[in-house]
């Protein structure tokens, strides 16, 4: 049996080879697609239900593919090919990755104003991340605005004055 390879996919889809066996019983080379991250292909909901149980193991490698893309194990002259177009990543390293940015991830209820402003200078969420992180909630609301006009020089993006003054608003 030939050595195979873990990968994530991380652009849109591959087609790959892959052996296996046909209604003879006989081996051969068959082609299978996988996709990258976040395709409706291979959305949990869609693979394993809407009724599955989010703690079972299924649903979380489910949830884990649709977040760092499809893990599939490629043969030697796909796994070169595909590594080399920067089209998948090790799996392992993919999740490792993953793990790491979850530590670093800013806990916004708990992040005082500076570090706030930090993650916006150096991370650069678009206006819709910086205002969904205010989780609806007037205080981190007023919080992210705050970090919002120190982290560009006091001159801070519209569309996150707009968003953030109406989570205000409504609080």
């Amino acid at each position: 049996m030939p050595d195979t390879h873990p990968v994530r996919v991380r652009i849109r889809e591959i087609t790959y080879a892959k052996l296996g066996k046909n209604m003879l019983d006989q081996p051969t080379i068959l082609y299978e697609t996988a996709y990258g991250p976040g395709r409706p292909e291979i959305d949990p909901v869609t693979r394993v239900g809407a009724t599955a149980d989010p703690e079972s193991q299924e649903y979380q490698n489910a949830v884990q593919d649709f977040q760092l893309g499809q893990k599939v194990d490629l043969l030697d002259d796909d796994y070169i090919r595909l590594m080399n177009g920067g089209a998948v990543l090790d799996a392992e390293a993919a999740e490792q990755a993953a793990e790491e940015a979850a530590l670093n991830e800013v806990s916004v209820q708990g992040a005082s104003v500076q570090e706030l402003a930090e993650w916006i200078r150096s991370e650069k969420p678009t206006v819709n991340e910086v205002v969904q992180a205010s989780e609806g909630s007037g205080d981190l609301a007023r919080k992210l605005l705050e970090a919002e006009s120190l982290a560009t020089d006091e001159d801070p993006r519209k569309g996150v004055v707009d968003g953030l003054t109406q989570v205000i608003a409504r609080d």
